[in-house]
């Protein structure tokens, strides 16, 4: 049975989760956030997700991005697109990699925000670029999501999209 695009990208956003809930306590320092991951795995997400908010609201970007995970999968909090949406907008405006591959699925399927490809592209993209520094699977995840989107793009939306895709690039350069 051959999937449709967006049926293979819901796919890759389940296998996101089972990666993020693998690697999480890798790639975290603090420990505030090392005890809402210990709450999250324990399943108190209303700890968890109290948490992640605290931190979330003090711009930082891996509390954002796991906020707007539970929103998108309503763990612990209602499931809401749009709040996913919001906070996974403020993790990849600090250069949060996995809130960008989030965020290109959801711009992919049109969930919580309007649909939009070219921007789906742009972000699996940056998505990969940041994964490339750590992880060479999740890379090939936003790689593929990235592909797939590209079929659907026509020239002129190619082009918007490189241009995008640098202008992000070149935001990204002056956060370091």
């Amino acid at each position: 049975m051959k999937l449709e695009w967006h049926q293979w990208v819901g796919g890759v956003a389940a296998l996101l989760v089972v990666i993020f809930l693998g690697l999480t306590p890798y790639f975290f320092s603090s420990d505030t956030h090392l005890q809402a991951i210990s709450a999250y795995k324990d399943g108190d997400f209303t700890k968890a997700s109290k948490i992640w908010l605290d931190l979330a609201k003090k711009n930082d970007p891996t509390a954002q991005y796991s906020l707007g995970r539970m929103y998108e999968l309503g763990v612990g909090v209602n499931q809401n697109y749009e709040k996913a949406v919001y906070w996974y907008e403020r993790a990849v405006k600090r250069g949060n990699a996995n809130a960008q591959g989030s965020l290109a699925v959801l711009l992919a399927m049109g969930q919580g925000i309007e649909r939009n490809l070219v921007d789906s592209y742009v972000m699996s993209s940056l998505a990969a670029y940041g994964y490339d520094k750590w992880s060479i699977e999740l890379r090939e995840i936003a790689l593929g999501n990235r592909d797939k989107v590209a079929l659907r793009l026509n020239e002129e939306q190619r082009k918007l999209a490189l241009a995008k895709l640098d202008e992000w690039r070149q935001f990204y350069k002056k956060l370091q």
